[in-house]
Order: C-alpha cells, then structure tokens, then sequence
C-alpha cells in the first residue's frame, strides 16, 4: 500500500513539476478552441475599428489575413531565447543575433511599408492609419479582458473562501 501512495506521489510531482517548467517557459499552449476565439475577436475588432463597407471588407480580408500569416511567420523566424541563453553566448555569436535581429525587424518594416501602399487602394487614409494601430489595440484590449477576468475570478475565490470558512445564519445575509 505504501508503495502504491510513493508512486502516485512521485507521477504528481512529476507532473507537476513538468507544468511549473512550461509556465517558467512560457509555453502555455491555446486550445484550437481558443484560439478560434481569440480569432473570432481579432476580426469583430478590426472590423469596428475601420467601419468598412460591405465592397471593402470583401477586398480587405484576404489580404489582410494573407499579410498576418506573413507577418507570423517572420516574427516566428527569430527563436525566443531567454536571458541566461543571451549571456551564455560568445560575442561574436552575440553579434550575429543582433544583426539577425535588426534584419528580422527591417524585414517587418519593409513588408508594412508595401502592405499599407496596397492599403491605400483599398481603404481610405483614414483608415489605413488606424490599421496601422490596430494589432497594438488589440493586445491592449486582451490583456484588459485577462486582468478584469482574473480580477473577477480572484473576487469569487475570496468571498467562497469566506463562506466556507463562516456561513451566514439560516435567514441571515452576510453584508461586507
């Protein structure tokens, strides 16, 4: 019996441990559920921000989705490397991912430039220059929705904690 308890113990531990190293790592991955929403908002967004006509829209979102899977891949390009990876590396290899890096970027510039030139045939000047904002919106808007939803969940959390650990009277109502 006790070794049946040492062994589920040490698969927990295991488990766990593996799951604290992803979220060190950051590589907490989205559902294909979630990330259809985070899609579904992404374009409900953009298409309240640029108010586009029916003749617009039809034009814009091919392009626009061709151009986001592009602009993917090239941030994809550059790997993601911690702060103690960058201290391990020797200087010239330094050298090499920074220029790597400063290239990446200049690539990113380069394939906006073009993509909002294209724009101009398709939206208004107005519209192109809030595109040219709207990914950054986006985020800002995501991460308030994260805060106000963690917010919210850590309220329910402490007043389920307080219920539990006092319940009101049968007939009484607990204000606070």
């Amino acid at each position: 019996m006790k070794t049946i308890i040492l062994m589920a113990m040490a698969v927990l531990m295991t488990f766990n441990v593996h799951a604290q190293n992803q979220m060190r790592q950051g590589e907490r991955q989205l559902t294909p559920q979630q990330k259809d929403r985070i899609e579904s908002q992404r374009i409900a967004f953009i298409s309240s921000k640029l108010e586009l006509s029916p003749a617009q829209a039809e034009k814009f979102w091919p392009r626009y989705n061709e151009y986001y899977s592009e602009q993917q891949e090239l941030r994809g390009e550059m790997e993601r490397m911690t702060d103690d990876e960058i201290r391990n590396l020797s200087e010239s290899e330094a050298r090499t991912m920074l220029q790597k890096k400063l290239e990446m970027r200049q690539g990113e510039l380069d394939h906006d430039k073009a993509f909002f030139k294209e724009m101009e045939s398709i939206l208004t000047p107005n519209q192109v220059l809030i595109l040219s904002g709207v990914d950054g919106q986006f985020r800002r808007h995501m991460l308030r929705q994260a805060r106000s939803a963690g917010q919210n969940e850590r309220l329910q959390n402490r007043q389920r904690h307080r219920l539990q650990q006092d319940p009101p009277a049968r007939g009484q109502q607990r204000y606070k």
